[in-house]
């Protein structure tokens, strides 16, 4: 078997379980302001990122360029880091606690472009440990 097969063995739940908030999600119910991506838009706004009164619940381009902005002064050696995306870092990094993850905007279940997102986010994360490992194919 593939060493690189192997890996996507071993950790497949880890990589499709990841909590990821990305542009074009929305929070199940926006108009209470208590959903993840509401909660991660107050963060942003307590931190001068994002102007007041921007925690709609959807995570647009506005909220996009915050995270950007906080990931540059939060990772200022990773530029990996800097994609506007909400991972596990980030989220530590802003001091948030890991919630039941946001909709895509649409519906209740994962789009077929959400999947292919973490499928993204799995190639990205066997490619660094394969590099970071020494491991071949």
């Amino acid at each position: 078997m593939h060493t690189t097969m192997k890996l996507i063995l071993e950790n497949w739940r880890e990589y499709l379980t990841e909590q990821i908030y990305r542009a074009g999600m929305k929070d199940p119910d926006p108009a209470s302001k208590r959903g993840p991506i509401a909660q991660l838009q107050q963060k942003l706004m307590a931190l001068k990122l994002l102007p007041p009164d921007s925690d709609d619940g959807a995570y647009g381009p506005k909220t996009r360029a915050a995270v950007y902005k906080f990931q540059q002064k939060a990772f200022p050696e990773n530029k990996k880091e800097w994609d506007g995306v909400v991972g596990e870092n980030t989220l530590t990094k802003l001091g948030i606690a890991k919630t039941a993850a946001p909709q895509k905007a649409s519906g209740a279940t994962p789009t077929p472009a959400l999947a292919g997102r973490r499928l993204v986010v799995v190639r990205q994360r066997l490619g660094q440990r394969i590099r970071s490992e020494g491991i071949r194919s």
